[in-house]
């Protein structure tokens, strides 16, 4: 500004601002010299979020699994978020391998087929990011799902029961039926 009236307010307007931490300053320069700079941190956009919590699920027919969690309130550095910016991503996991990932989930609860209905039951885990124009969030995982047909007991006749004797036995008679 080349000739401030002084007591007046000044806008600087940044058409332009980067994600994340922007600083601005101003100092005053006049023919007696140069101010200290004053700074201010702005932070602009949408930052890194919190993992989501209470991630929960549970098979809810063969094959078909319902996760749910809480979405994050808060960025990493604690600033608040709109909860209508915060969407989520689920991978599911088989042992070591990657068996699918959903992306864009607007919602805290999810429901989808981890398995065919008639596979054999089997183990999965899931994990679950909070994900931002920012950035994903550090995962939340869950292990030990388990999704498939249940085993079933197979069915057998009981085997009848056969006494057993430990010791020798001398002039002993058995009388009953077995």
């Amino acid at each position: 500004i080349e000739t401030p009236v002084p007591g007046s307010t000044y806008t600087y307007i940044d058409k332009n601002p980067a994600n994340g931490n922007n600083t601005y300053g101003v100092r005053a320069v006049n023919e007696s010299g140069t101010s200290n700079l004053v700074q201010e941190i702005v932070k602009v956009g949408v930052g890194l979020p919190d993992p989501v919590t209470e991630l929960e699920a549970v098979q809810i027919s063969p094959g078909r699994v319902k996760a749910s969690w809480k979405k994050p309130s808060r960025d990493i550095t604690g600033f608040a978020l709109d909860p209508q910016l915060v969407k989520s991503k689920v991978e599911v996991w088989k042992g070591e391998n990657l068996v699918n990932t959903y992306e864009d989930i607007e919602d805290s609860e999810f429901e989808f087929d981890i398995c065919a209905p008639d596979a054999v039951q089997d183990f999965y885990s899931l994990h679950v990011y909070a994900v931002t124009t920012g950035g994903e969030s550090l995962v939340a995982e869950l292990h030990g799902l388990t999704a498939g047909e249940s085993y079933k007991t197979p069915f057998r006749k009981p085997a009848p029961l056969i006494p057993s004797i430990s010791a020798p036995m001398k002039n002993t008679e058995l009388h009953g039926s077995i």
